[in-house]
């Protein structure tokens, strides 16, 4: 405490001193410590992105603007329209027929082409008369001296095969004629008759067999 009071009565002393001889001195007031500044650098904030003008952002409502419609232009007169192509704002429809109205003819399908065939009758497989020989006249005809000719007819099967024989001119002499009906189904062959599409049909064949002694 006396310390602090002789420092009063020094400070005081001062004064009155320069006061008497007219000089003051000047004290200067002491100031605060500055305070510390601390630069923290703050980055910009990133830029807005721009979008596109063709491509819409995420959550963005997206709103279709249809192209304007091209008309063509007026078919002439006398040209039917059905045949010109319609516009629409992405496609090209080709008008067909109503599904109302009048119905057109019904169009009948044609035919598969089919090979056309002549028809043709039973041909022998080889001449009749070597179906015959010296060793096949009847012996009662052979001792009589019987000759003649006599006329047949075949029914031939679709297999070619001889089904029945019968006598259309006699040679005057029974044992001639039997001999003819009887030989033939026995030594003759055929190709089958043909119809008009080539398949094997029954047929006849008609002939004439001539006996005469050696």
């Amino acid at each position: 405490m006396a310390a602090a009071t002789a420092i009063q009565v020094g400070i005081a002393a001062l004064v009155i001193t320069g006061l008497s001889s007219g000089y003051v001195p000047f004290v200067e007031t002491p100031k605060p410590n500055p305070t510390a500044v601390i630069y923290d650098p703050v980055e910009p904030p990133p830029p807005e992105p721009t979008a596109s003008p063709d491509v819409p952002k995420t959550g963005d409502t997206v709103i279709f603007t249809p192209k304007p419609r091209t008309e063509l232009p007026a078919p002439a007169t006398g040209v039917p329209t059905t045949d010109v192509p319609q516009l629409t704002d992405d496609w090209f429809v080709v008008p067909g027929t109503p599904a109302s109205g009048t119905p057109g003819p019904a169009v009948t399908p044609r035919p598969s082409p089919t090979v056309a065939y002549t028809p043709t009758g039973p041909v022998p497989s080889s001449p009749p008369a070597s179906w015959f020989s010296t060793a096949d006249y009847p012996s009662i005809s052979a001792r009589r001296g019987e000759e003649g000719t006599v006329g047949y007819r075949l029914e031939i099967g679709a297999n070619g095969r001889i089904e029945s024989c019968t006598v259309t001119r006699s040679s005057g002499h029974s044992a001639l004629d039997r001999a003819t009906c009887r030989l033939l189904p026995r030594r003759g062959a055929f190709s089958p008759a043909r119809d008009d599409t080539g398949a094997r049909v029954k047929g006849t064949f008609s002939a004439e067999i001539v006996w005469r002694l050696p």
